[in-house]
């Protein structure tokens, strides 16, 4: 038998134990709030621009002229980077991670600025073009891109309402997502956070589809095709050249077989461009080019 004494003792413990709990996640919150806060209010360090872009399609439609960018203002992320790129041609982007392949995107879409050389955009440095009017022009898919907890609808319109129907078929089938037809509510379907309820190939397609479907003037896969398999990936590749054709389009892979029919061909190592030219060229002058190829495609040069 327990005396009521001993009762009022385990209360009393738990009761503490349950403030004391309480103290911990106020102090976590405060410190977290004041954290958010600070990032909220940082100030922006990129200046907008006044002029509205001009298309000139005699001029390059992304030109980067001796680009560098540090992170942390102490080492050359990327260094000396050139290239020049016209209105509908595709640029394929190839290294190891770390290379500084998605530091470029970054770069372009101005999350950052460069820290030497110049960013033309139709031959305007991008510094002093409206934000606004530079990012609506381009449609980016990452590898970690988000698939929020709405329809799949609402996932490729993404809050954008001059998007209609029309626009969304188009993008679904040239993304190759058909997949989403056969499902019993179409694109009433409901998705779980992150995309839980699709496969991988399935998230990377509706994403895809999500940046065509803003019609963009440039499209940058930012190894957003890695879960797709060959087929698909060259249906969906043949298809974009078909109905995108004056598109610009950026694509960073590690497959060969997603850049081999691209214009121009970038092969990065540690920040640098240590080769460039086409599929064919590159089999030719580039050593490292050489033995992916061989891994990869057996050596293959079609």
């Amino acid at each position: 038998t327990r005396y009521i004494g001993d009762w009022s003792s385990d209360v009393c413990s738990s009761d503490l134990m349950s403030i004391t709990r309480v103290f911990v996640m106020i102090s976590r919150a405060q410190a977290s709030g004041a954290r958010i806060d600070e990032v909220l209010n940082a100030p922006n360090e990129i200046k907008d621009g006044d002029d509205i872009i001009e298309v000139n399609p005699k001029l390059p439609h992304i030109a980067f002229n001796h680009v560098s960018f540090s992170y942390n203002k102490q080492k050359y992320n990327i260094e000396d980077i050139s290239f020049e790129l016209y209105e509908g041609q595709t640029l394929g982007i190839i290294g190891s991670t770390g290379s500084g392949k998605t530091t470029l995107v970054n770069l372009l879409m101005r999350f950052y600025d460069a820290t030497e050389g110049d960013i033309l955009y139709y031959g305007k440095p991008i510094q002093q073009l409206k934000v606004k009017d530079l990012r609506s022009r381009i449609g980016l898919v990452l590898q970690q891109d988000l698939i929020f907890s709405e329809s799949i609808y609402q996932n490729i319109q993404f809050n954008r309402n001059k998007i209609g129907h029309y626009d969304i078929d188009m993008a679904t089938r040239i993304a190759q997502a058909e997949f989403i037809y056969e499902r019993e509510d179409a694109f009433e379907a409901m998705m779980a956070t992150r995309g839980m309820n699709l496969s991988g190939g399935q998230k990377q397609r509706i994403l895809i589809a999500r940046a065509i479907a803003g019609k963009p003037d440039v499209l940058i896969l930012d190894d957003a095709s890695s879960a797709l398999d060959y087929q698909t990936d060259m249906k969906m590749r043949k298809k974009l050249n078909e109905t995108l054709a004056h598109t610009t389009k950026i694509i960073i892979a590690q497959r060969i077989s997603s850049l081999k029919e691209a214009d121009l061909i970038l092969v990065m190592d540690e920040g640098k461009i240590i080769a460039k030219g086409t599929h064919e060229e590159l089999l030719k002058t580039s050593d490292t080019y050489q033995l992916l190829a061989k891994h990869q495609m057996g050596g293959a040069r079609v």
